[in-house]
């Protein structure tokens, strides 16, 4: 530094300091910044805070990570479990639940919980899980270039899953009110709890107690049916939901809701055919050797479809009270059911279903008698009846059937007069008879469907439908 000042000291003496001083001056001020710098930086040091700042990626970058890294991954949006194919006890399967049971947001984990809880879903027309999976499949055949011909391969196995789940509960205008994109609305963002599981509370009203009778034995059959795995070839009991019929008036008739649960099972079992005989190809090919193998003792089909039949109809349950303290004692029965197997074993994949005929017009005569009595407000029961009922569908999943005997029409809904009671419907559909001369009566139709959300006195579809033949 000091020879640097005697030059510039020696060149001023002899005159106007010509260029290339100039220049000499500029290297040595950038060069005395430089040593300062260095000299600062021996001496002093950086927050760790600023260093660690300096050295975390941006966004971009971790976006460009993540797609790079997501590329590599094998997106096969469908996977089947070992022990999916294997004889499991009640035991092991409780073990095994827990690691099993979410899938995951890029698979569908092929369990038997998961398989209950999208054919409970599908069965409520809510079918956005099942497009996500079949939109992510069809765009991982077409990445890894598939053929969809060869139907020994695991894509055609998946593709026959994906189709065995039920489209609805069998009820033409039921399903056509639940799908509808202003009633898909009311379904998920009424009434959520548990994890956002959705509770359905559908009312139908109308004079005809046996085609109200109908409609719900058809529902129950049906939900019952859907919710059975044993048509998928896994013999695993405990895990599916019971079916609670209550029947104050004794309009359920025993022999037709024995035919209608073996026209159910048997529709099931022929929708999931096929993917039954690809899954029994595919694990025969692959440990034929296994005395376990799950199709070893399921060579005879009749006899698996009669157990079937059984098994539907042990989880339905029918109950007769006479009065609205029996329905109390029900509702109260199921809640500690419902929390005592919630603690031991995990609540239930697939909703309990409670079907309710004629709930809050058996006993109304009955009601009103006794709460007209002096101090009478508590002895019908009914205050208790609809905390019981809030209760159960506040701490866990539910879905409710439930008929009232009304006059209704086409242009009035007539609400039970409770206002707790009508708070808790989801859904309401009025059945009202065809009236001589119509467009509906010409057609053949005998009675027609009037759907409304709760709250709307207009009905927002209206569908024809016959007796015979409610779907």
């Amino acid at each position: 530094m000091g020879t640097i000042l005697n030059l510039l000291s020696l060149f001023s003496s002899l005159g106007p300091p010509p260029v290339f001083v100039y220049l000499l001056f500029r290297f040595s001020r950038s060069y005395d910044a430089q040593l300062t710098h260095i000299m600062n930086e021996s001496t002093f040091q950086l927050d760790p805070s600023l260093l660690e700042a300096q050295e975390k990626e941006t966004a971009l970058d971790w976006l460009k990570r993540a797609q790079k890294n997501r590329r590599n991954l094998n997106q096969n949006p469908i996977s089947f479990p070992p022990f999916f194919s294997s004889f499991i006890s009640n035991d092991e399967f409780d073990n095994i639940t827990s690691e099993t049971s979410t899938s995951s947001f890029d698979r569908f984990i092929v369990s038997p919980q998961n398989i209950l809880n999208m054919s409970a879903q599908t069965w409520l027309s809510d079918f956005s899980s099942l497009n996500h999976i079949i939109a992510r499949s069809r765009r991982w055949r077409q990445r890894k270039q598939v053929d969809t011909n060869d139907r020994d391969c695991l894509v055609a196995l998946e593709e026959s899953l994906l189709q065995s789940f039920p489209h609805g509960c069998g009820v033409a205008f039921v399903d056509k009110f639940l799908s509808t994109d202003w009633s898909q609305k009311t379904i998920h963002d009424r009434k959520k709890s548990c994890g956002g599981a959705q509770n359905v509370f559908l009312e139908l009203t109308g004079l005809c107690r046996s085609v109200l009778t109908k409609i719900c034995t058809t529902m129950a059959t049906s939900y019952a049916a859907s919710t059975s795995i044993r048509c998928y070839g896994i013999g695993i009991q405990g895990i599916s939901p019971p079916i609670i019929v209550i029947d104050p008036e004794c309009t359920f008739s025993l022999d037709k809701l024995i035919a209608s649960v073996k026209t159910e099972v048997l529709r099931r079992w022929n929708t999931t055919d096929t993917f039954r005989r690809q899954l029994k190809f595919k694990y025969d090919t692959l440990d034929s050797e296994n005395e376990k193998h799950l199709w070893s003792n399921a060579d005879n089909e009749y006899k698996n479809i009669e157990e079937d039949v059984n098994s539907v109809l042990e989880r339905i349950h029918i109950m007769r009270p006479r009065d609205l303290h029996g329905y109390v004692s029900i509702l109260e029965s199921l809640f500690h059911f419902l929390e005592l197997r919630k603690e031991n074993r995990g609540a239930h994949p697939a909703a309990p279903m409670i079907i309710m005929a004629s709930t809050m017009s058996a006993f109304s005569l009955t009601t009103k008698f006794q709460e007209s009595l002096p101090d009478g407000s508590g002895l019908s029961g009914r205050s208790d009846f609809i905390r019981s009922l809030s209760r159960l569908r506040s701490n866990h999943k539910v879905v409710i059937v439930s008929t009232r005997i009304s006059n209704t029409d086409a242009q009035n809904f007539n609400p039970s007069g409770y206002e707790r009671y009508d708070k808790l419907v989801t859904h309401q559909i009025s059945i009202s008879k065809c009236l001589p001369g119509s467009n509906e009566s010409h057609q053949g139709f005998d009675f027609v469907a009037n759907c409304a959300c709760p709250g709307e006195m207009k009905p927002k579809l209206s569908m024809p439908f016959t007796v015979e033949n409610c779907t």
